[in-house]
């Protein structure tokens, strides 16, 4: 099992109720123990990126420990958290430590000790933890949620050298970024999103309030007066920061990190704050050879796997309406029909990702040769714009959808008339 959301969860409680804590983090290494079976997640990749030392122990060695010699104690999600495991977990805590437990259910701290308690439960299924933040002393400073970089998972930009000359190709009929143009200029977006900015070309089409989110944005043109950008990672921006800017997002673009479950969560989130006349395009989901769509990044053309986000969405979400469309270099998703009420994604987020990542290991043939790409420059493409434009927002809304499902499923509408 892929403890994606497990490791997520961590990393929310981290920036919660440490990393925001300046005598656990300045020059200070952080001392990390995590109770674990073994059968669940590896909390210590978590920590790579931190100043810190953690070992891994089974619950019976807890007491091996010595007693205030640890600043935070992590209990996993294949640990039953009892009265006494608790209590053995204090004890070797210093006077403002941190416990963190993810479990199915809320455990109590000892009453002896003098604690702040945080509890929540993750968004994300089948599992659902309740994950409980248990701070000891009374001496902790509330402070901001810590939106660095310090736990992201990194960018892969390098790849290995002498890259054979067939592997570093795209294909499609029209640049990804012309076609961004045409979906601005036909369906007028009152709201646009975007999760990657780089150098904010793409944000400047926008002539309608917009946000954008990238941690380290490159921007090398101004960016207007009724554009903003959150400057943190897009899973930061749904689960710790002020989302109060957020509107009901008419267009939005995802150019994220190259990994499923990335690409998946950024889908998720977004859709939340969508509507059914709202649409989403997702980059990147067509490799032009095998060794782009790699999860690993083997080559400079690189997809990653997100091309999985296809079959996933055709898959557990049939009322969308999924179109690969033929850009260049490779791929865009266009989805239409959200519905930010939809939860199946959501609570069947570990099996899914799971799925993904252990059995979808191969780029289909389909996917490679684009076989069901529809052509950016089809006539489709206009009429669609039109019904979305003229419907969005109205009761006439769903009959618009229907009529698009009728109008994708003619192959003669898929492509481009011959010039």
């Amino acid at each position: 099992m892929n403890y994606i959301s497990s490791l997520d969860n961590l990393r929310v409680a981290l920036k919660r109720h440490v990393l925001n804590q300046t005598h656990l983090t300045s020059t200070h290494v952080l001392q990390v123990a995590i109770v674990g079976l073994g059968s669940g997640p590896d909390y210590a990749q978590i920590l790579t990126g931190i100043n810190s030392e953690s070992r891994t122990i089974n619950p019976s060695e807890i007491a091996s420990i010595a007693s205030l010699s640890m600043d935070v104690v992590i209990i996993g999600p294949d640990v039953d958290p009892s009265a006494v495991q608790i209590i053995a977990a204090e004890n070797v805590l210093s006077a403002d430590g941190i416990l963190i437990v993810a479990s199915n259910a809320t455990p109590q701290a000892s009453p002896a000790q003098p604690h702040v308690t945080d509890v929540w439960q993750s968004p994300f299924g089948s599992s659902f933890e309740t994950i409980t933040t248990f701070r000891l002393g009374t001496t902790m400073a509330e402070c901001p949620t810590d939106l660095t970089l310090a736990l992201a998972t990194p960018v892969q930009n390098s790849f290995p050298p002498d890259v054979p000359e067939e592997v570093e190709h795209g294909a499609g009929t029209l640049d990804c970024y012309e076609f961004l143009v045409d979906l601005h200029k036909h369906i007028e977006p009152r709201f646009y999103t975007e999760i990657g900015v780089e150098y904010g070309a793409s944000l400047k089409l926008a002539q309608c309030p917009a946000l954008g989110i990238d941690p380290a944005p490159q921007l090398s043109v101004p960016i207007a007066a009724q554009h903003l950008i959150s400057y943190t990672t897009s899973d930061d921006y749904f689960r710790l920061a002020d989302t109060s800017t957020m509107k009901a997002i008419d267009l939005c673009y995802i150019d994220g990190m190259h990994q499923i479950e990335f690409a998946l969560k950024d889908f998720m989130n977004m859709e939340r704050f969508c509507h059914a006349g709202s649409v989403v395009i997702v980059d990147d989901i067509y490799p032009a050879h095998p060794l782009q769509g790699e999860r690993i990044r083997q080559s400079r053309y690189w997809t990653g796997d997100i091309w999985k986000i296809i079959p996933i969405l055709q898959l557990h979400r049939p009322d969308l309406i999924v179109m690969p469309v033929d850009t260049d270099p490779t791929g865009s998703l266009m989805v239409l029909g959200l519905d930010p009420n939809n939860n199946v994604l959501w609570d069947h987020f570990d099996s899914i990702i799971d799925h993904a990542i252990n059995t979808m290991t191969e780029v289909p043939e389909s996917i490679i040769e684009r076989t069901e790409k529809f052509d950016p420059q089809a006539r489709l493409m206009k009429k669609i714009f039109k019904l979305i434009r003229k419907h969005r927002g109205k009761p006439s809304m769903a009959g618009a959808l229907d009529d698009i499902r009728t109008l994708i499923n003619k192959p003669k509408l898929r492509k481009a008339r011959s010039r």
